[in-house]
């Protein structure tokens, strides 16, 4: 079954189809053809507003609406559209101007920054920050620059999410891999990151090679050091797992850094897969890609996706998830389960076990133990986790 092309698209949901068509960065004469042939059919529009809402596809769904066929949409619908659409470019470049002062600020502390996701991955994939929809900023640090870089931010105007006493800084670098911080006034969060995944995904994320590897994105006002596409594809992929695959603009990012690179280096892709340990997770994520959105897949990258008959079912069962009218509940136990299944190898499966108990600053807050306690806070976690 290695290399023929994965179809999981909801052939009987005229709604879902539409919505998958407009997520693109750019659409083909034959692609416009068929949106035209789906808003002349008549959608629900109201179930495809609310589908494009909860999965943050909103702008996309304007724009090629609006460009391809805005005589047939109702004329109500295409205004809330704009609406909302407007609203969204106010907000991101808002954002945007926040990213560009923090990364102004850092740099003159003498730490070097990545950008990803937020403005930096709406310019990489749409070349327009407005047709993502995000909510907050991500910055990435080497570990030895988190303690400054958090002094600069909130020296910025933020305020941790967590506050994190001094005497559990050094448990936050090993027993985290990011530090929220928000600004009431702007409605602006700004994740810290040192890592991209939290310790009990035991995920070995060479950082140096990334580093390596950074690329310069122009951003208003500033230019902006961010992944190279091959790093940033495992990036997302992983992102997307961490997330229980609930989220089509997660994918739909995936899809379009796929689309929009022909020359991304494949070889390096698996080979970087393999040394990380989240090759499942790189297959997840290009199955989901390749079956929803009609990726196609170069050669270098079909021939080496295994398309296991577990990995289907995961993809089948997450994509009909996906497009249901309501999400399953995330629960704590479901949410474990499908991530274990996603790990490489049995011994990276107990490494996810034996860590998921370390405690977080989340555990931290919810009971302040004295230092000579800081033991005890697994417990806590425990019972944080069985509450949720």
């Amino acid at each position: 079954m290695s290399g023929l092309p994965v179809d999981l698209r909801p052939h009987d949901d005229r709604d879902t189809l539409l919505l998958l068509d407009c997520a693109r960065a750019s659409i083909e004469p034959e692609t416009a053809e068929r949106i035209r042939a789906r808003v002349e059919a008549g959608p629900n529009w109201d179930r495809l507003v609310a589908l494009a809402q909860r999965h943050r596809l909103a702008p996309l769904l304007y724009a090629h609406l609006s460009r391809t066929c805005a005589d047939a949409v109702p004329a109500p619908v295409l205004e809330f559209l704009r609406e909302y659409s407007q609203k969204n470019s106010a907000f991101v470049l808002l954002l945007t101007g926040q990213l560009v002062r923090l990364l102004k600020t850092l740099e003159a502390n003498g730490i070097t920054a990545v950008a990803f996701k937020g403005p930096a991955l709406a310019l990489t994939l749409y070349g327009n920050v407005a047709r993502r929809q995000f909510g907050d900023l991500d910055i990435l640090v080497r570990p030895r620059d988190v303690a400054e870089s958090a002094r600069a931010i909130e020296a910025a105007g933020f305020e941790p999410l967590v506050p994190v006493r001094p005497a559990m800084r050094a448990q936050l670098l090993r027993h985290a891999y990011v530090q929220m911080f928000h600004s009431t006034g702007s409605r602006t969060l700004v994740e810290l990151h040192w890592d991209i995944a939290e310790p009990h995904w035991a995920i070995r994320f060479d950082a140096d090679a990334m580093w390596r590897r950074l690329e310069t994105l122009a951003l208003p006002g500033a230019s902006a050091r961010v992944p190279a596409a091959e790093d940033l594809l495992l990036l997302l992929c992983i992102h997307n797992v961490r997330h229980d695959a609930d989220s089509l603009e997660g994918l739909c990012s995936i899809a379009a850094l796929v689309r929009g690179t022909p020359d991304l280096d494949w070889d390096r892709v698996w080979r970087q897969a393999e040394d990380m340990r989240c090759r499942r997770i790189l297959e997840f994520g290009l199955l989901l890609a390749e079956g929803l959105f009609d990726v196609p897949l170069p050669h270098a990258a079909a021939v080496p996706l295994s398309r296991s008959g577990a990995l289907l079912a995961m993809a089948r069962t997450a994509a009909r998830h996906l497009v249901a009218d309501a999400a399953p509940p995330r629960t704590w136990r479901r949410q474990v389960s499908f991530q274990m299944r996603l790990k490489d190898r049995r011994a990276d499966r107990a490494r996810y076990c034996g860590r998921i108990l370390m405690s977080t600053p989340e555990d931290w807050a919810m009971l302040r133990l004295p230092r000579s306690l800081a033991f005890a806070y697994p417990l806590v976690r425990v019972l944080r986790l069985a509450r949720k």
